[in-house]
């Protein structure tokens, strides 16, 4: 089973970092409907304009087999969320993992 993890910036050109937020939670319920995790975290990284950045980030996981439609779901929702926030990217990761659902 994979954990799949996507590291979603809240800057936004057009979009408040609240609205970051609420665009990000309705994808993750509209795209993963039965379940997944939201992480607050903190993303660093240089911009040849501003320096060092700290950028409010979420995190959403989800567990999923490589290619079943919760994987693709995955996906969409981290495409979706790049383009309506106008993300440079989104950050998938894919690590594998042994999970029981007790």
């Amino acid at each position: 089973m994979l954990l799949l993890t996507a590291y979603c910036g809240l800057e936004s050109p057009t979009l408040s970092p609240t609205q970051c937020r609420e665009r990000l939670a309705n994808l993750a319920g509209k795209f993963l409907p039965n379940g997944h995790t939201m992480l607050e975290a903190s993303g660093r990284w240089h911009s040849p304009e501003r320096g060092l950045v700290d950028e409010p980030t979420l995190l959403v996981q989800v567990f999923a087999e490589r290619g079943s439609d919760l994987f693709r779901a995955f996906y969409d929702m981290a495409g979706a969320y790049k383009n309506e926030a106008r993300q440079d990217c989104v950050i998938v990761t894919k690590q594998e993992v042994e999970a029981d659902f007790v």
